[in-house]
């Protein structure tokens, strides 16, 4: 902030020109990692969490009555 004072720039154009692209690098790598680990761990538990209900639905309908086993499918599809 000092050089930059000395140097004529204003508050607000030290922040545009120089802080903020220094930051937007420095987080950005470990910003969009996060997503990404973020994306795949969604991913994954979708899938898992629909062949456990899927799995789940088979067994309630061996124990229900035929019409039950419809609408406890439709609400899996639904899920």
């Amino acid at each position: 902030m000092g050089s930059c004072s000395k140097l004529g720039f204003s508050r607000y154009k030290t922040l545009r020109s120089i802080i903020l692209p220094r930051a937007l690098r420095k987080i950005l790598v470990p910003m969009l990692g996060q997503f990404v680990t973020c994306l795949k761990d969604t991913s994954f538990l979708q899938v898992v969490g629909t062949s456990e209900l899927m799995m789940n639905t088979i067994i309630m309908g061996k124990f229900k009555y035929s019409y039950q086993v419809i609408v406890l499918y439709a609400l899996t599809a639904l899920i």
